[in-house]
């Protein structure tokens, strides 16, 4: 993930890594590309990262999926922040992302982690599909401002979930396999990859 983390002019790049079963994250200088720090948290090792500013002070936090966990790590100290409770019935999280779907101006947590979840930014309280077959996923916003979630699934459908009620259209079959990535424009899904 690229963002800014400690409040220093310039973009740093976030790696997270298995270090001996515990998730080390790695952050290199955007700008002199040189290594700034390295640290080992006891937490199981991230599948997946993403960058988001809850606060509102352009400094961003580390957003992070562990096998059946999300955790909010602060960009600056690198303290854990917020850790979910053990979401039970999933699995490896295919993805994870940010955006403020509530409207309240903080971004809201989104993870595929078998079913698709919804965690509201500030509250903290998570809404669930109820299918558990979700990959991939992009957030999107309609002509009228709503936001969407276009997702795939382990066998090939291509689904828009609604991220208030958590219900999903099917829009079709777009391959054989599992969909794992997902990519939107304004209001349209315009790549899909296997």
């Amino acid at each position: 993930a690229i963002g800014t983390i400690d409040g220093e002019a310039g973009n740093e790049l976030v790696a997270p890594y298995d270090w001996l079963y515990d998730l080390t994250l790695t952050i290199v200088d955007g700008v002199t590309r040189t290594l700034k720090s390295t640290t080992k948290k006891d937490l199981e090792p991230a599948l997946s990262i993403a960058l988001a500013d809850f606060g509102g002070s352009g400094i961003n936090s580390i957003v992070g999926t562990s096998q059946n966990q999300l955790h909010i790590i602060d960009g600056s100290s690198l303290n854990i922040l917020w850790s979910s409770i053990v979401l039970a019935g999933t699995s490896a999280s295919a993805s994870i992302d940010t955006a403020d779907l509530s409207g309240d101006g903080v971004p809201d947590l989104i993870a595929s982690v078998s079913r698709l979840l919804v965690i509201n930014g500030a509250s903290k309280i998570y809404r669930q599909t109820a299918e558990t077959d979700y990959r991939g996923f992009a957030v999107s916003e309609d002509a009228l401002g709503n936001k969407q979630i276009w997702a795939g699934t382990s066998n090939g459908l291509l689904v828009k979930v609604d991220p208030n009620t958590m219900t999903r259209q099917t829009l079709g079959s777009i391959c054989s396999g599992a969909v794992n990535s997902v990519k939107a424009s304004t209001s349209t899904v315009f790549e899909g990859s296997v």
